[in-house]
């Protein structure tokens, strides 16, 4: 069992920051979607995103075929993919960007609490305070909520749940890092995922909803924060831990309130600076932290 650095290395790192970028547009774009089934626009966003790692696996001539012993475990990972995409487009069509981001980047408590049944990485308690502060920075972004209708209530357990399948997701790109080369892991994911997404989509009122803003809504959607943000967070999963890619993910939270804000108005709490602050603050802890982090896989 090797001991390695507590947050991966530095291009790890800089990978996982760069596709948080790109998360970040993912709330407002979704919204801009209007009349799209939710089932057909995450069905969408995956075929798109597909199709660019495609692409790119093509220029790069990497491998993208797939044998039969490989192919049930990617089917897995993309179901459990389908369900992360659903839920948070079924999440922010019945609660808040702030409410949405906020409970699906609570993932890197279900990882922290999985990494050491599923990968072997034990947690330092460097980072553990850092995990910390930054679900509490997350927390208090959320503010004070006095209006609950039981449609909020259902659509925060859909991000919750998508926040759980976010983290089975993140374990499961880290684990599979050796067997899969990373256009071919993630196209094979993003393919499957749409197809299994496919029966619930609707194809007719998909189509017919696809007007001019929503078409370009959903390739920006396809590709910005699909095709170039989960395929660097993959990447990212193959150079540093889960926790810490997961953790540093959930400054989609600060950028995915702050566009929603200035794209709907939808408010910004006195209290989102302080919980920004202290998110990142975590975050920054994390990825300095020296105490190591075992990795058996």
């Amino acid at each position: 069992m090797a001991k390695g650095p507590a947050s991966g290395d530095a291009t790890g790192v800089l990978l996982a920051a760069t596709a948080t970028v790109f998360f970040a547009s993912a709330a407002v774009l979704v919204r801009s979607a209007t009349g799209l089934p939710p089932a057909g626009l995450a069905a969408g966003r995956l075929f798109i995103g597909a199709a660019f790692v495609g692409l790119l696996g093509v220029l790069t001539r990497t491998p993208m075929g797939v044998d039969r012993r490989g192919l049930p475990v990617l089917a897995g990972i993309a179901a459990v993919a389908a369900l992360h995409f659903l839920f948070y487009i079924l999440a922010l069509g019945r609660t808040s960007i702030a409410h949405t981001l906020v409970l699906v980047n609570l993932s890197p408590v279900f990882v922290a609490l999985l990494s050491p049944w599923w990968l072997g990485e034990r947690l330092g308690r460097g980072q553990s305070i850092g995990i910390a502060l930054a679900i509490a920075g997350l927390a208090v972004m959320v503010g004070y909520e006095p209006r609950v209708t039981l449609t909020s209530i259902g659509g925060d357990a859909f991000a919750l749940g998508s926040g759980l399948a976010y983290a089975v997701y993140s374990l499961a790109g880290r684990s599979e890092r050796e067997r899969q080369p990373l256009f071919r892991y993630t196209f094979w994911v993003y393919c499957l995922a749409a197809l299994f997404l496919l029966p619930f989509a609707r194809p007719p009122a998909t189509v017919a909803a696809l007007k001019a803003p929503n078409l370009i809504a959903l390739l920006l959607l396809g590709l910005l924060p699909t095709g170039l943000g989960h395929t660097l967070y993959n990447a990212a999963l193959r150079r540093t831990p889960a926790t810490t890619a997961n953790l540093i993910a959930t400054q989609e939270v600060t950028g995915g309130v702050l566009l929603g804000y200035l794209v709907f108005r939808e408010g910004l709490t006195a209290s989102g600076a302080l919980g920004g602050a202290l998110a990142l603050l975590g975050v920054a802890l994390v990825t300095s932290s020296r105490s190591g982090v075992r990795d058996s896989t």
